[in-house]
């Protein structure tokens, strides 16, 4: 279970990430975050963004048209 849930589905980029990167922010490390998006780039932008950061991309996985990543912040 995530310690934070955020619902990104409407929002296109850059704002998916964006927010993620707001709410990574409240998190210490070791806590988790379950993101749902339905942006097609949002898949590579939170890779991207995992990369960058350091954080771990735990899970991500499609369903329907939501894709679901699960992070750790580090």
């Amino acid at each position: 279970m995530s310690d934070i849930k955020l619902d990104v589905k409407g929002f296109s980029c850059p704002m998916p990430i964006v927010r993620v990167s707001q709410e990574m922010r409240k998190l210490i490390p070791g806590q988790t975050i379950e993101v749902q998006a339905d942006d097609p780039a949002f898949e590579e932008d939170i890779k991207a963004y995992c990369q960058m950061t350091n954080n771990i991309l735990e899970e991500f996985t499609k369903s329907g048209g939501v894709l679901i990543a699960r992070l750790k912040k580090v």
